[in-house]
């Protein structure tokens, strides 16, 4: 992953790579993290666009935890109300804690991280 699509890059991937091979992603592709300009927006304009979607931020009472702990998540709806993305509220470390529908209908929901 390239460090100028971890900075501006407007597309996440979520597809796995291939068996035993190097994957080497488009300069504006992430894997699983969530942009630092895309994050800004977020948080700043409670709107953003990735993978060619634009989403806006609503407000969500619902108690998301990993690894048993509530966590602080950023909810987003897309303008098409298909396509949903929870991210974690950590500027260092905003990965996708949950996606619906946003890319190729892969749904994931993360429910811990070890460390």
């Amino acid at each position: 992953m390239a460090a100028k699509a971890l900075e501006s890059g407007k597309k996440i991937v979520l597809s796995p790579p291939e068996p035993d091979a190097v994957t080497k992603l488009k300069d504006d592709e992430a894997l699983l993290l969530v942009p630092r300009s895309v994050y800004s927006d977020a948080v700043k304009n409670k709107a953003f666009e990735l993978n060619g979607f634009k989403f806006a931020v609503i407000t969500d009472t619902a108690t998301y935890k990993i690894n048993n702990k509530v966590t602080d998540i950023i909810h987003a709806v897309a303008a098409n109300g298909k396509n949903e993305i929870w991210i974690l509220n950590n500027p260092d470390f905003p990965i996708i804690c949950q996606g619906k529908g946003v890319t190729r209908g892969i749904d994931f929901y993360l429910t811990s991280i070890k460390e």
